[in-house]
Parts: C-alpha cells; sequence; structure tokens
C-alpha cells in the first residue's frame, strides 16, 4: 500500500466527498478493490488501536478463523458452480471472502504486532514474487496454455529454490 496516501478524510487523500483515494502522485485510484482495502486496513488499524479483543488475540487464533472461513468458501464455490443463478450463495460467498481478506489483515497486523514482520514488506515480496514467476505475463515468454504457464511459474520458483541453497 506504499503507494496509498494515510488517510481518507480529506487531509491529502481524496476529497472527503467521493471517497476515492488519491495516489502520492496526485491521481485518484479508480478501482473500487484499491480503495475498499484501503478503507479495511484503515479499520483494521482502528480495531488494533482501540478493541480489547485485538489487544490479546494470536496469530494462532486468527489462523483458526482464517481455516473456517475457507472452508465456507468451498461450500459456498461450490454451490454457485452447482448453480450460477443462486443469489444467496453468491451473496454468502461475496461475505466469506470478505471474512476471510479481514481475517488476513488482522493476521499481519497480529504478526507485526507480536514478531516484527513487516506486512508492506511482505506484499511487497509477494507482488515481485508473483510477477517473476510469470514470465508470460510480466516478461517476453508467452504461453498459450495453462500448462505452459505453470511450467513458467515452476521453472521460476525452481531457480528461486537454487539461489536459496
Amino acid at each position: 500500500m506504499d503507494e496509498l496516501s494515510k488517510s481518507r478524510d480529506g487531509k491529502g487523500c481524496g476529497d472527503g466527498k467521493t471517497g476515492e483515494l488519491k495516489l502520492r502522485d496526485g491521481k485518484e485510484s479508480g478501482d473500487k478493490r484499491v480503495n475498499e482495502l484501503h478503507a479495511l486496513v484503515e479499520t483494521v488499524d482502528e480495531l488494533m488501536s482501540r478493541c480489547s479483543f485485538c489487544d490479546d488475540v494470536s496469530a494462532l487464533e486468527i489462523l483458526h478463523f482464517a481455516r473456517s472461513e475457507i472452508d465456507e468458501i468451498q461450500l459456498e464455490v461450490e454451490h454457485v458452480i452447482a448453480d450460477p443463478n443462486d443469489r444467496h450463495s453468491r451473496n454468502a460467498l461475496q461475505t466469506e471472502l470478505g471474512d476471510l481478506i479481514f481475517n488476513a489483515l488482522l493476521l499481519s497486523a497480529v504478526v507485526e504486532r507480536d514478531c516484527g514482520v513487516d506486512p508492506a514488506a511482505a506484499i511487497a515480496a509477494v507482488r515481485e514474487k508473483v510477477r517473476r514467476r510469470s514470465p508470460h505475463v510480466f516478461g517476453g515468454e508467452i504461453a498459450t496454455s495453462r500448462k505452459e504457464a505453470e511450467a513458467f511459474w515452476q521453472r521460476e520458483k525452481g531457480k528461486e529454490n537454487l539461489r536459496e541453497t
């Protein structure tokens, strides 16, 4: 989230009316995902600073919650695949996906607090890893099938493993 300003309250971030975020270069993010994710990060930060549950919750507890959310997401995905017109299952899937995203952000805040791991560094590292392992998207390679894309991913992963040893 490094390229985003710190707040949404009109203090250098948005206009306070539209809810749009301004990137550090002054441009507004038109991507609702970015705006909503930023707002959720702020919500988690507020919880971490003012909620007694968050004062005491451990990373292991949040991992338990997240596993439960994953199980619920799996069930809802299966329902939506079985009946794409089932509005109830689609809404439930959206809710459970949001819960998982919340748990991931809460986990990152607790791990930062308890283990000293920087969530921004983790996000940057995974973004770089995904880009490196997807040369068919972010480089000059061409993949015409899922199998070829997976082969590129595994090849790049293998190179990383060799560098680490």
